[in-house]
């Protein structure tokens, strides 16, 4: 049996190519750079699976990926949307939210509510410093709000880290 090493090594290339299009480099130009702290689940599952057909195509893929940050979510990515029913807040009220744990560095966490057109209709901001003991937050809904759907917003040195529907709702 006689093997044509000319095209043995084009099918080889082309498969190479062809899995190493799979990596976050490839997949989200866009994430080039944008460390965000949170990782892709989806791309470093990728990348690694690139480790079955052999080490060197996924090897290749972590480096490129580890190296460009591609597989961290970019910051405008970096937000996590909740379903389900939310918090309810009643008009003139306020919430109260307790972080349990923060990056290792000093951070600036800022907790708002914002209406469907976009007005804040509440905003606390405190600075947390890593070896504090857990921070706790409270914005309050002023009384003159009327009642509404609305989106309760966490960042952290003004990037969004989670996002989740509140109902602003009348004093009963």
């Amino acid at each position: 049996m006689k093997i044509d090493v000319r095209r043995a090594a084009c099918a080889l290339l082309v498969a190479t190519t062809a899995l190493t299009a799979s990596c976050g480099y490839m997949l989200h130009p866009e994430r080039r750079g944008a460390h965000s702290q949170r990782l892709d689940p989806f791309t470093v599952t990728l990348d690694c699976l690139l480790l079955l057909p052999g080490v060197i195509p996924g090897v290749v893929a972590l480096i490129v990926d580890g190296v460009n940050d591609t597989w961290y979510f970019a910051p405008e990515e970096h937000v996590e949307e909740t379903g389900g029913a939310g918090f309810a807040i009643e008009v003139g009220g306020q919430l109260r939210l307790r972080l349990e744990t923060l990056a290792e560095d000093d951070a600036e966490v800022a907790l708002r509510v914002e209406a469907p057109d976009g007005r804040t209709l509440g905003r606390t901001t405190q600075t947390v410093r890593a070896d504090d003991p857990p921070a706790e937050l409270t914005v309050r809904i002023a009384a003159d709000v009327a009642p509404t759907d609305a989106v309760l917003v966490l960042a952290v040195n003004d990037v969004e880290q989670a996002r989740w529907p509140v109902r602003i709702t009348d004093v009963d």
